[in-house]
């Protein structure tokens, strides 16, 4: 999941940034920030989530209000197009994508949570919260470009901001308003870091998160040679083990729920 982030975000930056950068070099500018990111631990790692994501909730109300004038709701016609199969197809590559990353929360131990009557509540708050997010960009997206196009470009997001113009003179905003996605991204690949280094060796906090990071630097540039590689990761590999994993944690609770009674 981290080679397909880190890639994906690389990439990006390299086509509508850093054109004449080489891939290497934008990874290795994105590790070291990851590394500095975990290098405090959990604790840091949230304040910097906690800042983000109002930045967030921010450019989503802002992109939301300036894509209304071109949205068109024949666009998300029809919806039965590919039929009941479709339908099931997409609903679990979209549940198994966005509810198994939440396993990155089990890195926090139940004696480092400060307020434990409300971390539950607080944790569907916040994460319905990012879903509905998530669910709102795609349906503007599609509403916007229409289906056809939104599977043409390979940064549909991007291209669809382009259309928000402000007060008939505050235009190409999207390379502001898209910094949310950048910096979900970057959060993402810390917690996916730091999770690793911390079951690997809880209290190494400096060389193990270092490693990670360059190694999954190395596997990214070492699998993902070109974006047909990154697209066939994207639509078989990833949803496969994203099934895998959601399964396991299934059992966890399962385990759990047996034990504990």
């Amino acid at each position: 999941i981290g080679i397909v982030i880190l890639y994906n975000m690389s990439n990006f930056i390299l086509s509508k940034y850093l054109s004449v950068t080489p891939l290497v070099v934008i990874m290795l500018l994105i590790g070291i920030l990851i590394i500095y990111n975990v290098y405090y631990g959990i604790y840091n790692i949230s304040k910097v989530s906690f800042i983000f994501l109002f930045v967030v909730i921010f450019f989503s109300i802002i992109d939301t209000l300036g894509l209304v004038p071109n949205f068109d709701i024949n666009n998300l016609r029809p919806v039965l197009s590919n039929g009941v199969k479709g339908i099931i197809h997409g609903g679990v590559f979209f549940t198994v994508t966005n509810i198994v990353p939440i396993f990155l929360l089990l890195i926090v131990e139940r004696e480092r949570i400060i307020s434990n009557g409300t971390v539950i509540r607080n944790i569907f708050i916040f994460y319905t919260l990012g879903y509905v997010i998530f669910l709102l960009t795609s349906i503007m997206t599609v509403g916007v470009l229409g289906i056809y196009l939104t599977n043409l470009y390979q940064y549909p997001e991007y291209i669809v901001l382009r259309k928000i113009k402000f007060l008939n003179s505050l235009d190409r905003l999207e390379n502001f308003i898209y910094f949310k996605w950048l910096v979900s991204s970057f959060i993402f690949l810390s917690l996916i870091v730091h999770y690793i280094s911390y079951n690997i060796n809880k209290n190494s906090n400096k060389v193990v998160p270092t490693i990670i990071t360059i190694s999954i630097i190395i596997l990214s540039l070492l699998i993902i040679k070109n974006t047909s590689i990154f697209y066939y990761l994207i639509y078989n590999i990833l949803p496969l083990v994203n099934t895998i994993i959601l399964i396991i944690f299934i059992f966890i609770v399962i385990n759990i729920i047996f034990r504990t009674n």
